[in-house]
């Protein structure tokens, strides 16, 4: 089974699959070949070392020094720089056996805390002094390259811009609105209020804003999950009653439903005419989860009293059984 992923690596070495013109294609293979255009390589975090070789055309590498690169990826003269002057302690290693011709090392004590691209050259020419290299051909299509240009995006330990920005996805309990201090759900235009109950003996009260009805009128009733269709109250949550005392409804659950699923149910406070002739644009829902005895370990279980008698009655009979023997 080895030798599978070693030969397919060898592969795509030989085909070239890691090398493209134009836009670079991002390759993660240890020994990564150059041959025509530009190579991109990605150095994620949690690697410290990464080796490329140059196609067997291109026999110089510029910079010559390994203690230079071109930061960036363009190879401007401006651009070239002393390695450790870009990366603390990074090196470059030539002809590192087993590994590739040549190998990059980041610490990771010293990663840079943004990201950083690093240019190698790989050119058929000698290099000379005071003469930069040139990869803008290398994105034009051309296949006569006299070159071909190594970028390696080192990640920094810093989120992205686009992973600073995204938010994190929200825990359950984050998922649920939490009610006003007086302890009273208010329902909000175009929106659902998630609301979660996990604790038998538990109360959900909640409120309609102005020109809203609440809906079910019917204390005995409410909607199912997807707030369209009205049920008995207690096919969702046996025992559960509403109470209504003006403006605030209540919904009182006694114990939770038996088994491991949830039970979702629907209120809606929906628009109704005001007394200047206008309606409210928009209603909104409730809608409550209330979770199962078994999954949030409400079960009744035994007792530690009834365990502790249950236990010494089957100690009781093992013992009789072995004198009886």
């Amino acid at each position: 089974m080895v030798g599978i992923p070693v030969a397919f690596t060898g592969l795509c070495l030989l085909t070239g699959t890691a090398v493209t013109l134009g836009n670079p294609t991002e390759v993660n293979d240890v020994g990564a070949l150059c041959r025509d255009g530009r190579l991109a390589l990605p150095m994620p975090l949690d690697q410290e070392t990464l080796a490329f070789k140059c196609g067997t055309k291109f026999g110089h590498l510029n910079p010559s020094a390994p203690t230079e690169v071109y930061e960036g990826e363009s190879a401007s003269k401006d651009a070239q720089k002393q390695l450790k002057q870009v990366i603390t302690e990074a090196t470059l290693t030539l002809d590192s056996p087993g590994e590739g011709d040549k190998t990059l090392t980041v610490p990771n004590k010293h990663r840079p805390k943004h990201e950083v691209k690093l240019t190698y050259v790989c050119q058929k020419d000698a290099v000379e002094k005071e003469l930069a290299a040139d990869v803008d051909d290398v994105s034009t299509g051309n296949t006569d390259h006299k070159q071909c240009a190594v970028t390696i995006t080192v990640h920094g330990t810093a989120p992205s811009e686009g992973e600073a920005q995204k938010p994190s996805a929200p825990s359950e309990e984050e998922q649920t609105d939490p009610p006003s201090s007086n302890g009273v759900h208010t329902c909000t235009p175009e929106k659902a209020t998630e609301i979660s109950v996990s604790e038998p003996k538990s109360e959900v009260k909640m409120k309609c804003s102005d020109n809203r009805k609440f809906n079910p009128a019917k204390k005995s009733e409410a909607f199912d999950a997807e707030c369209k269709n009205v049920k008995t109250l207690s096919t969702f949550v046996p025992g559960a009653e509403r109470t209504d005392a003006g403006d605030i409804h209540t919904l009182s659950i006694p114990s939770l439903p038996e088994g491991a699923e949830a039970r979702t149910l629907c209120y809606q406070c929906e628009p109704v005419t005001s007394l200047g002739g206008t309606i409210a644009d928009k209603g909104c829902q409730f809608r409550i989860t209330v979770k199962a005895a078994e999954a949030s370990g409400s079960v009744v279980g035994v007792s530690p009293g009834s365990a502790a008698v249950l236990l010494w009655v089957v100690g009781a009979v093992f013992v009789g059984a072995m004198n009886a023997d």
